[in-house]
């Protein structure tokens, strides 16, 4: 007989999901005490996506998360390892509400740009790219790439939800390399104003839409760091862990170099390191 566990599995709702990996993780900590264990929930996003950042339906879904971590954390009591566990609680992302959408191909459309065909994008000089809060600029001709990056700076700057657009020149105030150096970076990055996705849609007559008719997010991420409500949370506690500290910033990328440090692990290839000031002297040395 074909065993389709698999399939009725990943039919599941992220609820149901999120508590199957969370069931599993404790079982797996109680049965076999690991020394590594990851989860990974995903109705937190997908319910934020959906509903919206501070809405009801997001606040359950952060109840709920609280309540698959304290099923964990009472596995790890009842394997007898809390003493030796440190227990790291981490996000990739912060949220805000997008009740519209602007939709930058339109425009480029509109201004001869890019070409659009029975609906579909069919040949394109420039266009976007979207990542939720951003959209990545790519002009499709490397010579002109400098030129017509700049008359798209022109053509968005001072439209209705665009807070910026970062030509090159600008790239390292976000981590970004030169599109010289690297050549899947865009050529310029459109910053959208809090409260506005970007749309990839090349469909409709307005730069700006609902999110409904520009077929995006009720609530997204992807906006540059700088905006507050992108931070996310990181928690550290229990073994190895200084008490009482506080950090004032942590990159996500010094979370793994964090947790080599911990198990003794050699790490020299991580672009972050360790957060010493969250560890306490017998780890920091």
């Amino acid at each position: 007989m074909r065993d389709e566990t698999h399939a009725t599995f990943r039919k599941a709702s992220v609820v149901g999901l999120d508590y199957v990996w969370t069931e599993a993780a404790c079982h797996l900590i109680r049965e076999r005490k690991p020394h590594l264990t990851l989860v990974h929930l995903l109705n937190n996003d997908a319910t934020h996506h959906r509903r919206g950042a501070q809405t009801q339906d997001s606040y359950t879904a952060n109840a709920y998360a609280d309540m698959c971590v304290s099923r964990i954390i009472e596995a790890i009591d009842e394997a007898g390892m809390r003493e030796s566990t440190t227990i790291i609680l981490v996000a990739d992302h912060g949220f805000t509400l997008t009740p519209k959408a602007i939709r930058p191909n339109v425009l480029l459309r509109k201004e001869g740009l890019l070409t659009v065909e029975g609906g579909k994008l069919t040949q394109a000089q420039v266009h976007v790219i979207p990542e939720g809060g951003l959209g990545f600029v790519y002009c499709t001709n490397p010579a002109k790439a400098p030129q017509e990056s700049a008359e798209v700076r022109k053509i968005f700057m001072g439209q209705e939800g665009v807070a910026d657009v970062l030509l090159p020149d600008r790239f390292n105030e976000v981590g970004f390399p030169h599109p010289r150096e690297y050549g899947q970076v865009p050529d310029a990055i459109l910053v959208a104003k809090d409260g506005y996705g970007v749309s990839g849609s090349v469909n409709g007559e307005t730069l700006v839409a609902s999110y409904q008719e520009a077929q995006t997010a009720l609530g997204t991420h992807g906006f540059l760091a700088k905006l507050q409500k992108m931070n996310a949370m990181c928690i550290l506690s229990g073994a190895g862990i200084r008490s009482g500290g506080k950090l004032q910033g942590a990159d996500n990328t010094a979370v793994a170099p964090t947790i080599a440090k911990l198990l003794g692990i050699k790490y020299p290839y991580a672009d972050g390191k360790p957060l010493s000031d969250a560890l306490d002297a017998s780890i920091d040395q």
